[in-house]
């Protein structure tokens, strides 16, 4: 929020240009967030038609590599604008009870081709969450797992915490070289 003070002094005048520079800064955001909404959407009509000229070509080698690269520029988009999603601010947490172990091998069966090993202690499982929101997250994870763990499987387990039998764990585990050790800090920015 602005500054609200009524002097003509020196302090009124740095009330006034600090009130000036956070209506800047905000527009500044707001575009920023409008080019990146535009480009995104942009992006998707030359990949649509990168896809349709793709199934004319006749090798197989080089249509299942434009193909891949093509899904990986789309999930690219997806997440630049489920990233602004999340982060707008009258975005609302739509919370349901909802199957965590339907919504994992949801998820588990967009990634076909790539060898995942499931596990659940559960037939179901029902928490309250946002279905959406945690869908996204189980994909972002998934999708770092399997690119990063080429020539191992991923292992997805669901099981209940040992301290309480409310809690439940959902855990992501593949054989790829890790994170160093000074980037962890910054693993959730």
């Amino acid at each position: 929020s602005s500054i609200d003070i009524n002097r003509k002094d020196e302090l009124g005048n740095l009330a006034d240009a600090i009130n000036e520079m956070k209506v800047n800064i905000s527009n500044m955001i707001k575009s920023k967030q409008s080019l990146l909404i535009d480009v995104s959407h942009e992006l998707r009509s030359p990949l649509t038609r990168i896809k349709l000229a793709n199934e004319f070509i006749e090798d197989e080698k080089i249509k299942n590599r434009i193909r891949d690269d093509v899904k990986e520029m789309e999930t690219m988009i997806t997440g630049l604008l489920e990233t602004y999603r999340m982060d707008s601010s009258h975005e609302k947490l739509n919370v349901e009870k909802t199957d965590i172990v339907e919504l994992v091998k949801k998820v588990i069966s967009k990634f076909s081709g790539a060898e995942i090993n499931f596990n659940s202690e559960f037939e179901k499982r029902y928490a309250d969450f946002d279905k959406e929101k945690i869908e996204i997250v189980l994909r972002n994870l998934l999708d770092n797992a399997v690119k990063y763990s080429i020539g191992y499987p991923v292992n997805v387990r669901i099981y209940k915490s040992p301290n309480d039998m409310n809690e439940t764990f959902v855990s992501v585990k593949d054989k790829g070289k890790g994170i160093e050790k000074e980037e962890l800090k910054n693993i959730f920015e």
